[in-house]
């Protein structure tokens, strides 16, 4: 599932944290990150506020004619 990062992240280091450089970065930027349940749990208990992105599907507008 996809986080983005709200707040906290910055205070950590990402060894500590269980996720690796790229990602810790990727959710600094505020880039869409994919973590699996793990690492959201790992985030979440270190004090991290993630929230998980939706993706909006635009529905076709169907014409009848």
């Amino acid at each position: 599932m996809k986080y983005k990062h709200v707040k906290g992240l910055q205070y950590h280091k990402p060894r500590f944290l269980g996720i690796d450089k790229v990602k810790y970065n990727a959710l600094l930027n505020g880039d869409d990150v994919v973590l699996n349940e793990k690492e959201a749990e790992d985030l979440l208990s270190n004090g991290v506020k993630i929230k998980p992105v939706e993706k909006k599907i635009k529905k076709e507008e169907k014409l009848d004619g």
